[in-house]
C-alpha cells in the first residue's frame, strides 16, 4: 500500500526551525540530540572525523521535523 501526500500538505506538516519560538526551538534540538543518541547507541552510526572519510562517501542529509497531533 502506498500513500501520496499532496505538495501542500507536505509544506504544511514540515516545521521550519526558523518560524518556532525559543522553546520549541530547544524541544526540537533536545529530540535531534536523544535521536543521535539512540543511534550511537545501538551502533547504527559512530563516531569518526570528518577528514578520515573520503568526501564521496559522506552521505548527505536533512532533518525533516514534524509537530505531532496537527498542531
Amino acid at each position: 500500500m502506498t500513500f501520496l501526500v499532496s505538495e501542500a500538505n507536505k509544506q504544511r506538516s514540515e516545521v521550519r526551525i526558523s518560524n518556532l519560538n525559543p522553546q520549541d526551538r530547544k524541544l526540537f534540538e533536545a529530540a535531534k540530540a536523544k535521536e543521535i543518541d539512540s543511534w550511537l547507541s545501538t551502533e547504527t552510526v559512530c563516531r569518526i572525523l570528518r577528514n578520515k572519510v573520503p568526501r564521496e562517501n559522506v552521505m548527505r542529509c536533512r532533518w525533516i521535523l514534524t509537530l505531532e497531533g496537527g498542531k
